[in-house]
C-alpha cells in the first residue's frame, strides 16, 4: 500500500509541475510576443483569457517527450541533460560576451 501512495505522491507532483510549466511559460511567451520579442501567433488570447497557443505549442513538446520516451527508453534522459546543460552554458557565454562588448564600448 505504501507502494501506491507513494506513486500517487509522485504522478500529483509531476502533474502539478506541468500545469506550472505551461502557466509559466504562457504568461512568459504571451509577455514576449507583446513586447514584439516572439511570435505575434503567441500573442493570441481565448475567450478565457488564456494563450491557447503556448499552450498548444508546449502540450506538442510535451507529447514529444512521452514520444522520444516511448522510442528510445534508455537514451532519452541522457539526450535532454545534454541539451539542457549545453543551453545552459551556451546562454552563459553570450551573457559573457556581451558583458565584454559592452565594456569595451564604454568610456572610462
Amino acid at each position: 500500500a505504501a507502494a501506491t501512495v507513494l506513486n500517487i505522491v509522485v504522478i500529483s507532483a509531476a502533474v502539478s509541475a506541468i500545469n506550472s510549466d505551461i502557466f509559466g511559460a504562457g504568461r512568459m511567451m504571451y509577455g514576449m510576443a507583446k513586447e514584439g520579442q516572439a511570435p505575434e501567433s503567441f500573442a493570441k488570447l481565448s475567450k478565457q483569457g488564456v494563450p491557447w497557443m503556448t499552450v498548444l505549442v508546449m502540450g506538442i513538446t510535451l507529447l514529444g517527450g512521452v514520444v522520444l520516451n516511448y522510442l528510445i527508453p534508455k537514451d532519452v534522459f541522457l539526450l535532454i541533460a545534454s541539451l539542457a546543460t549545453f543551453a545552459t552554458v551556451w546562454v552563459w557565454l553570450m551573457i559573457l560576451l556581451t558583458q565584454v562588448a559592452m565594456r569595451r564600448s564604454m568610456n572610462a
